[in-house]
């Protein structure tokens, strides 16, 4: 794993072998931005995940205290709920209240 941090900005790169790209997965970017705080993070989820999914696998409550389960959700500046589809290269955006 490589860790890169710059300007309270982190992202975390997981390498992947050949053999674990398939059609079976998304990849998809998780971001919650805030003043002075920018939380990005690639992550892979099956096929046919949900955004509320995509955020549990990002860990992104974990790391971040401010977040309740009510924060408004959207996939490329649309608003969406936690229960929407997504497709391979989404771009799931935490909002602040």
């Amino acid at each position: 794993m490589d860790y890169t941090r710059a300007a309270n900005t982190i992202r975390l790169y997981i390498p992947l072998a050949r053999t674990q790209m398939d059609t079976n997965w998304l990849r998809v970017t998780v971001v919650y931005c805030a003043p002075g705080v920018e939380d990005i993070s690639d992550v892979r989820v099956p096929l046919g995940s949900t955004v509320r999914e995509a955020i549990e696998a990002a860990q992104v409550r974990a790391r971040r205290c401010e977040l309740h389960e009510a924060a408004d959700t959207g996939i490329w500046g649309r608003r969406c709920s936690l229960d929407q589809q997504l497709a391979d290269g989404d771009r799931v955006e935490i909002y602040r209240p």
